[in-house]
């Protein structure tokens, strides 16, 4: 399986990049790089790229398990065979996926992040969708998981997101759900904003994008997240965007548990996801593009 992968994704690559492929190479760690370009860039993109730094890709993670098994059920519902993934940082989507037997090309903008998706042996371009500057009508089917919350200019974002993709091509996506549940642990991470399925759907349409589905996950979590992030939120003086940063980086999130309590909160959200409730940590989209 993971060869036949290997292969889906270099015949992916060639097609789409065709002889722009030439203009990439691979590192010393592995990762994509275009040709001539500096691997420090600075990016346009509201995220603290030294959370990679010590990355350590835990799969058993309830968060990255459950919320993997999610998207790869409806990668599949779907019958998508190839994905690319913009902003596919340290792989927490990319493994699990290609794992489960769907062929992803993943792009980075944060080489921290692409070096640790590298470390997989995993195909990665170090790169932003503006850097790729893809063809139009291009790809069949774009992941973009808890991406479009990082993005300030969201409708610029979008337009080259619908230029790149083909017409009924689909788009799958994640966001954090409910602004009223906005905390430090949001601005630490770069997040601009939380969503509703309404406000979600009303920012794809307005970008020519159709929506399909639009479900909440991990309602299990809700209150966890109220208590432990939004009211010391709402108590506490709001520190700088670097302060808020630096502590996500240095101290440990109060909704990561101790092992014994991961494997708990693994088996709640088994039964969660199946329930399709009206709120969620988290929103899960399926958007066609027109």
């Amino acid at each position: 399986m993971a060869a036949n992968n290997s292969s889906n994704r270099e015949d992916e690559l060639e097609r789409v990049l065709g002889s722009g492929l030439t203009n990439w190479k691979k590192d010393a760690n592995g990762v994509l790089v275009f040709k001539g370009s500096g691997i420090d860039r600075n990016e346009s993109i509201s995220f603290p790229s030294s959370v990679y730094e010590d990355s350590d890709l835990d799969l058993e993670s309830f968060w990255i398990h459950c919320r993997s098994r999610l998207i790869i059920d409806s990668l599949k519902k779907h019958n998508v065979e190839t994905i690319w993934e913009i902003g596919a940082g340290d792989g927490r989507v990319s493994v699990p996926v290609s794992g489960a037997g769907i062929s992803v090309i993943a792009s980075e903008p944060h080489y921290s992040g692409a070096r640790v998706l590298a470390k997989q042996k995993f195909t990665v371009l170090h790169a932003s969708l503006a850097d790729l500057k893809l063809e139009d009508q291009s790809l069949s089917s774009v992941g973009m998981f808890d991406v479009l919350e990082h993005i300030e200019k969201v409708p610029e974002f979008l337009f080259e997101v619908h230029r790149v993709m083909k017409p009924g091509a689909l788009l799958f996506l994640t966001v954090p759900a409910h602004q009223w549940l906005f905390s430090h642990h949001d601005r630490a991470l770069g997040h601009f904003k939380r969503y509703t399925p309404k406000s979600l759907s009303r920012e794809l349409r307005v970008s020519g994008f159709k929506p399909l589905e639009v479900r909440h996950f991990f309602a299990t979590l809700v209150l966890p997240a109220f208590l432990l992030r939004r009211i010391p939120y709402l108590l506490k003086k709001k520190g700088t965007h670097q302060d808020e940063r630096d502590s996500v980086v240095h101290t440990e999130d109060p909704l990561m548990p101790h092992p014994l309590v991961n494997k708990v909160l693994r088996s709640v959200l088994a039964i969660d996801s199946k329930m399709k409730l009206p709120f969620g940590l988290s929103l899960l989209g399926v958007f066609e593009r027109a």
